[in-house]
C-alpha cells in the first residue's frame, strides 16, 4: 500500500496543525478510510521535511478531534465516524457497534474471548465492590447538604475534606504530607499534564528513563516539550547519566517511575533516590515522580520528594489500586508551586470532579480503598507466581508484586515478529520499542511487556502465558507461504 503523504502547500499556520487539517480533509474526502494505518512519526517527518515532534503534535491534534487513535505498539489508525442518531442527538456506541469497530485491533482467542496481555489494567473483581461501597456512602436522607456541596463548583485544588483524605491515603504508603500541599487531579495523566503546563515552556527538555511509559510523550508533545532519554540499569535511573544529561541539556524536569518502573519493574533503592535528589538540587531540575504502582509494595522506599522538598513533585492515583473509572489522583508538591499548579488545573479542567473525589474519600475513610488495594496486591502476586512457573528458564525481569513483567526474547526474535506470531495464536502483548520512543534503544526491540491482571479468569490467563512460553521456546524462523 502506498504511504499516505499529505499536501501541505496550500495550508497555512503551524505545520502540526496543517498535518491535522490534512488528515481531516482526507477523511472527509474519503481518501483516508477507517482503519487505515498512518505512517510512523519518523517516516512522515522525513517525507515532509519536518521534525518528528511536529508530526507527533499533528497526530495528537487529530486524535483530540476524534479522527485517529494511537494504539501502543501498533501505530496510529483512522477512526470510523459515528453516525448521527435519528433525532439529531449525539451518537451512542452499543456493544455490537463497539466490537465491530474495535475488535480487529485486539487478539481474539479460539473461543472468541480476548486474551490481552498488553493492557496494564488492575484485576476487575475488586472494582464493583469498591465502587458500591463508595457510592453507598453518598446515599441517605442526611446527606443532602453534602450532595449539594459536591454538586457545586469547587476550588481547582479540590475541597479540603478531599485533600485530607488524600493525605490519609498517602499515609498508608508511609508518606507524611500536609493536606494543604496536595492537589486533587483527574488521575495521574491529568496531574502530569498540569505539572508540565505549569512548570515548563515549549522547547524545554523533560528527561525520562531510556525506557518509559508511552503516555508521557502523549502529555509532553502537544505542549511542545522535548523529551530526552537517560540511561538506566537494574536499579532504575543511573545517577551518572542523569548528571551528564543535566550538564549537557539544562533540562527543566525529570520524569521518573522509582517504584515498579514501567516496563522493567525496577524499584530504585533509597540510596539512589538520595543521589538523584542531590543532582537535581545542584542543577535546579524539578523531579516528577509517578508512583501509580507504589501501593503494590509492602514497604516502599521514601519518595524522592522526601529528599527534595523544594523541587520534588509526587503524583499518584487510585486507578490501579481502587478503580480506573474514578479518575482521581493526588499531586503532592512544594507550597511555592501551589499557585502555578492550581492555575494549570483551572485552565485545563477547571476542577477535578468533586463527586468522584467524594466517592474516593468515602472509600479511604471507610477502609474500602485499602481493601481494594490489598485485593490487587494479592492478585498481582498470585499471577506473578503462575507466570514464573510457566516461563521458568526464560529470561525476564519482574517483581513479586508487579502487575507486569519485561520478557527478553531468545536470540533470533524481533519484537514485532514475536508480537505477530502471538497475535496469530490469539494473544496480545506490547512490543518493547513502544517504550523506547525516539531514543533509538535497540535492546528494546528484543523485549516485550506482559501485563498479568487484565484477563480475569485464571485458566484463560494461564493459557495465554503458555502460548507466550511456547512461542518463545520455538523457532524464530518466519513461516513459509503455502503455494
Amino acid at each position: 500500500m502506498t504511504m499516505w503523504v499529505p499536501d501541505l502547500s496550500a495550508l497555512s499556520g503551524p505545520r502540526y496543525r496543517a498535518i491535522a487539517a490534512a488528515i481531516a480533509a482526507d477523511v472527509e474526502g474519503g481518501r483516508l478510510r477507517p482503519g487505515t494505518r498512518l505512517p510512523t512519526h519518523r517516516a512522515l517527518a522525513e517525507r515532509l521535511n519536518v521534525t518528528v515532534g511536529t508530526v507527533t503534535r499533528g497526530y495528537a491534534e487529530a486524535e483530540r478531534n476524534g479522527l485517529v487513535s494511537a494504539r501502543v505498539g501498533c501505530g496510529t489508525f483512522v477512526e470510523a465516524p459515528l453516525p448521527a442518531e435519528a433525532d439529531g442527538s449525539s451518537p451512542t456506541l452499543g456493544a455490537q457497534a463497539f466490537d465491530a469497530m474495535y475488535a480487529p485491533i485486539y487478539a481474539i482467542g479460539d473461543d472468541g474471548e480476548r486474551l490481552d496481555l498488553s493492557l496494564n489494567y488492575p484485576h476487575s473483581a475488586p472494582l464493583a465492590p469498591a465502587l458500591a461501597a463508595g457510592l453507598s456512602g453518598l446515599m441517605g436522607p442526611t446527606n443532602a447538604g453534602m450532595l449539594a456541596a459536591i454538586g457545586r463548583y469547587q476550588p481547582p485544588a479540590g475541597m479540603a475534606a478531599h485533600r485530607e483524605a488524600a493525605a490519609l491515603w498517602l499515609g498508608h504508603g508511609g508518606i507524611v504530607a500536609d493536606p494543604d500541599d496536595i492537589l486533587i487531579v483527574p488521575g495521574c495523566q491529568g496531574g502530569l499534564l498540569a505539572i508540565f503546563m505549569a512548570l515548563a515552556s515549549p522547547g524545554e527538555t523533560v528527561l525520562t528513563e531510556v525506557l518509559t511509559w508511552p503516555g508521557l510523550r502523549a502529555a509532553t508533545a502537544p505542549l511542545g516539550l522535548k523529551t530526552q532519554a537517560v540511561e538506566m540499569d537494574a536499579d532504575g535511573l543511573r545517577p551518572d547519566a542523569f548528571e551528564a544529561a543535566c550538564r549537557r541539556s539544562r533540562p527543566r524536569l525529570l520524569y521518573t517511575m522509582a517504584n515498579l518502573h514501567n516496563p522493567t519493574c525496577a524499584v530504585m533503592p533509597e540510596a539512589r533516590r538520595r543521589e538523584i535528589a542531590a543532582i537535581a538540587r545542584a542543577h535546579d531540575v524539578f523531579v516528577v515522580e509517578d508512583d501509580v504502582y507504589g501501593f503494590l509494595l509492602d514497604d516502599p522506599p521514601p519518595p524522592i520528594r522526601a529528599f527534595l522538598p523544594d523541587l520534588g513533585i509526587y503524583v499518584t492515583s487510585l486507578s490501579k489500586s481502587v478503580a480506573p473509572g474514578l479518575r482521581i489522583g493526588y499531586l503532592w508538591a512544594p507550597p511555592a508551586l501551589r499557585a502555578r499548579l492550581t492555575g494549570a488545573i483551572r485552565a485545563n479542567v477547571l476542577m477535578t470532579s468533586p463527586v468522584t473525589a467524594e466517592i474516593a474519600r468515602q472509600l479511604i475513610v471507610g477502609g474500602g480503598a485499602e481493601m481494594a488495594a490489598a485485593a490487587q496486591r494479592t492478585q498481582a502476586r498470585h499471577r506473578q507466581q503462575i507466570t514464573g512457573r510457566i516461563l521458568e528458564g526464560l529470561p525476564f525481569s519482574s517483581h513479586p508484586s508487579a502487575f507486569h513483567l519485561w520478557l527478553r526474547l531468545p536470540t533470533g526474535w524481533r519484537a514485532q515478529d514475536f508480537v505477530a506470531r502471538l497475535l496469530d495464536r490469539g494473544v496480545a502483548v506490547t512490543p518493547g520499542h513502544a517504550f523506547a520512543g525516539d531514543s533509538g534503544v535497540t535492546a528494546a526491540d528484543a523485549h516485550v511487556r506482559l501485563c498479568l491482571c487484565a484477563i480475569g479468569n485464571d485458566a484463560r490467563f494461564e493459557h495465554a502465558v503458555r502460548v507466550v512460553a511456547e512461542v518463545a521456546r520455538g523457532s524464530a524462523a518466519p513461516a513459509l507461504p503455502v503455494v
